[in-house]
């Protein structure tokens, strides 16, 4: 009996939520003259990412949070958190840092916001997060294993994939279009400007395809589209395993 009950008592113990929160704002601004490319990694955490055309510099809000068993514990893991930044080769790289494997079942979360020079290429990346992309021209690669990405976008190169979680796009720049959109668990609804022109495959494993009305050598069924649209010199290949894409 007990060992029973030292069983069940370990049992309860290890079903106990870190209940207690702990947050603070991180904000910084730094020059992006030197600047090609940002890469912005959050392990849990949305990001939002703006281009301006007239600015001249990287301007990030960032919001940090952990959980403890106690508020004090809380308030303790919050200080193990802060903004990795790293400058290379015109690349610069944010990430959210903290001593890996020191708060298991803590969850450590980073939500950016960025302002930027629309002209970047990017490199977005959470685990578990949304991610929304407005008004960039650069090379977008966009990545989320569990979040929706959205927004609008005026690059000619994008690379958008989530496992869970939807995908919304409005693409409008001119010019051939390259790249990849995936989702495998989740819809697909893309928007492309007149001025674009590409190769376009899609497809759906389970779900339908509604294909663009103004497409050239069209070839359409249920869960398969291939066409041309503009002058086709760019390729575009859509893809989900469960869920309907709209192509407009």
């Amino acid at each position: 009996m007990r060992t029973s009950l030292l069983l069940l008592s370990a049992i309860t113990a290890g079903c106990v939520y870190p209940n207690y929160k702990a947050s603070k704002v991180v904000e910084f601004s730094m020059p992006a003259t030197n600047l090609t490319k940002l890469d912005c990694q959050s392990h849990n955490g949305d990001i939002t990412i703006t281009g301006d055309p007239a600015a001249t510099e990287i301007a990030l809000h960032a919001e940090l949070s952990v959980r403890g068993y106690s508020q004090a514990e809380a308030d303790a893991n919050l200080h193990l958190l802060e903004i990795g930044r790293e400058e290379t080769l015109g690349t610069l790289r944010l990430w959210g840092k903290y001593p890996q494997g020191s708060l298991n079942n803590r969850s450590p979360s980073f939500r950016f916001t960025l302002k930027v020079p629309q002209q970047l290429a990017i490199v977005l990346l959470s685990h578990n997060g949304d991610i929304k992309a407005m008004a960039m021209e650069g090379t977008s690669k966009i990545e989320t294993h569990n979040g929706d990405i959205g927004g609008e976008l005026c690059t000619n190169n994008v690379l958008a994939t989530t496992h869970n979680g939807d995908v919304t796009l409005k693409l409008t720049g001119e010019g051939s279009l390259d790249g990849e959109v995936t989702s495998h668990n989740g819809d697909i609804e893309l928007i492309l400007a007149e001025g674009l022109g590409t190769s376009l495959e899609a497809s759906t494993h389970n779900g339908r395809i509604t294909p663009p009305t103004k497409v050239m050598d069209a070839s359409v069924t249920k869960r398969n589209v291939k066409c041309r649209i503009g002058d086709g010199k760019g390729r575009l290949v859509v893809d989900t395993h469960n869920g309907n894409v709209v192509l407009r």
